[in-house]
């Protein structure tokens, strides 16, 4: 049987005025960025609150979307932005906050939350004693802060510390330029060494191919983690800058295919029985990554 995600909302005791009543709920399109402003009001507090508590590895990925309505029945709309939006992947919540309703929120969770145990109760008290404390202060973004780091201390696991360690462990080869070592942690199948954005071929590169571009890869690297993508349960990334650029590298395809390393690339880590191994490292020579990065700012 699916399991379904769980949405869980919070409706405050609040008066509302009339006015409101007319306001039209209307769905924004959906943006790659984590907070999405959809109204021209500011919200109150300080932004690096909530983009410190963020930084760093977390087993929960954050969508905040903040909207100019102000619709009678915040919860319906909630149901309005899913439909569009779809439910949130498996270790994702999506928050919805309302300025104009004495910023209120509503939240959908991904599957996560429910395979964890957590129960309606537990969370709407984390909503009322760590946001709702602040907001209601005038610090919605210490509040969102505070939480967002409640909820990651609650979904912390010992799977989740283990993709952690998995990644750093790969990173670091990289920082102690051991390409011997990083290709010991190689998929059975070879590592794909690809551009970023390209179809992967059924086959990576043979151990000596691999060893050649590993070692153009961790040549005076010294590599700095700038995004990580941990949700996946069979597949975690994270993207490093740092790396020496301008080498020509055997790449994944024909025997004569090529790749020129850059600075920034995605190291892809897979799973194959108990353990993490290396899967796919894409550079970015036509910059796909880069704007990537850059839409999810």
């Amino acid at each position: 049987m699916r399991k379904v995600p769980m949405m869980l909302t919070l409706i405050l005791t609040a008066t509302v005025g009339l006015s409101s009543l007319a306001v039209a709920a209307a769905v924004p399109e959906k943006s790659l960025t984590p907070v999405q402003m959809e109204t021209a009001a500011t919200l109150p507090g300080k932004p690096a609150d909530l983009t410190d508590a963020l930084k760093g590895p977390s087993p929960v990925g954050y969508k905040l979307l903040v909207v100019d309505e102000n619709p009678a029945d915040r919860t319906a709309y909630l149901d309005e932005v899913l439909a569009d939006w779809e439910w949130p992947a498996a270790h994702e919540m999506l928050i919805v906050i309302f300025p104009k309703a004495n910023y209120d929120l509503r939240f959908a969770l991904g599957a996560n939350f429910q395979e964890s145990g957590v129960t309606v109760d537990e969370m709407l008290k984390l909503v009322r004693t760590e946001y709702f404390a602040r907001s209601q202060k005038g610090d919605v973004y210490g509040g969102l802060a505070a939480l967002a780091q409640s909820i990651n201390k609650r979904m912390d696991s010992a799977a989740f510390q283990e993709k952690v360690k998995a990644v750093e462990g790969a990173v670091a080869y990289i920082g102690l330029q051991d390409a011997d070592a990083l290709l010991a942690m190689a998929q059975p199948e070879g590592v794909h060494v690809v551009p970023y954005a390209v179809g992967l071929p059924e086959k990576g590169l043979s151990q000596e191919k691999a060893l050649k571009a590993l070692q153009g890869l961790v040549h005076e690297a010294k590599p700095e983690i700038v995004h990580y993508d941990l949700g996946g349960a069979n597949q975690i990334a994270v993207c490093i800058r740092g790396l020496k650029a301008g080498f020509d590298l055997p790449a994944s395809g024909t025997a004569d295919s090529r790749v020129k390393s850059t600075e920034l690339a995605q190291i892809t880590l897979r799973r194959v029985g108990t353990e993490w191994k290396l899967a796919t490292v894409a550079f970015d020579p036509q910059g796909v990554l880069t704007q990537r990065l850059e839409d999810l700012k």
